[in-house]
Order: structure tokens, then C-alpha cells, then sequence
């Protein structure tokens, strides 16, 4: 089946799908999709569906838990300025493990680019190990397999 033909198939569905959490989890869907919604370029019928599914969502919460100050705090979600900075979420949460360097990448794939081997390095980069440089290793023989020349700086 192709991409498309899934897609169309999907999209005329009318099959209902129940789905069911518990507060806690519904608070951080709702804390993931409202940081989807900030991207400039998601806006449109989606984006008010999922403002619709947030809006239903922090209500079911407030219901079950019985705190109607969420909707407050809930809205302040879509304001970056309501944002917790790194100090207070440590505070919160407690210290995170934080990286000790960071890696940006940029890939120019050519025409016959082996996809799915591209998809297999990313993967393996993107994975947590206690031995960093094992896996730059693995993910360096990835790259190789799946023909792709990293350029690092200098």
C-alpha cells in the first residue's frame, strides 16, 4: 500500500477510536500538542482540532480531579513567557541528566539515497547509551553503510 493510498484510507475512516488515560498523562499530551501548536506553519482545520482535543482534554482533568484552576494554567501553555526556565524545573523536578555536548546535523541526500539505512543511523545516534563513543562508532559505520560522508568541523 502506498503512502497516499494509507492516508486516503485513514482519512475516510469513521471507525471510533477510545482512547483513555490518566490525568497525569492527559496533562502531558496536552503540554506536547500545545508545543506543536506553537510552530509558525501549524495552523488551519488541524490545529483547531487539536486546540478542540486540549480544551476537551483539560476539562475531563479538572472533572476528575476536581481543580478547575487548571484551565488557567492550562492556557497559559500556548505563551512561551509561562515557560518553566531549566533552575525552576530542577527545582520541580529535580536535576536532569543534561548532555555534555551537542550535535547539529545537516544532511544533503542525494537521489539514490539509501532511506531507510539513513533512518537506521539517525535512530542509532538519537539513542542514550553509558558509552557515548561506542555509539558515534556504530553510528559512524552506519553512515558508511548507508553511503554517507559526515562532515564534522573542525
Amino acid at each position: 500500500m502506498t503512502p497516499q493510498e494509507i492516508i486516503d484510507r485513514v482519512a475516510r475512516s469513521q471507525e471510533v477510536i477510545e482512547f483513555a488515560t490518566s490525568p497525569g498523562r492527559a496533562f502531558i499530551l496536552i503540554a506536547h500538542l500545545q508545543l506543536a501548536l506553537r510552530h509558525p506553519d501549524n495552523h488551519g482545520q488541524s490545529a483547531e482540532f487539536v486546540r478542540q482535543i486540549i480544551t476537551n482534554l483539560a476539562m475531563a482533568i479538572a472533572q476528575k480531579t476536581e481543580t478547575p484552576e487548571l484551565a488557567g494554567m492550562v492556557a497559559q501553555g500556548y505563551h512561551p513567557e509561562f515557560d518553566l526556565t531549566e533552575a525552576e524545573a530542577d527545582e520541580y523536578f529535580g536535576e536532569r541528566p543534561r548532555p555534555e555536548r551537542s550535535l547539529n546535523l545537516s544532511l544533503d541526500l542525494a537521489e539514490d539515497a539509501d532511506n531507510e539505512a539513513i533512518g537506521k543511523a539517525l535512530a542509532m545516534l538519537m539513542q542514550q547509551t553509558p558509552d557515548p563513543e561506542a555509539t558515534f562508532e556504530n553510528w559512524q559505520a552506519a553512515l558508511a553503510k548507508a553511503k554517507i560522508e559526515p562532515i564534522f568541523p573542525a
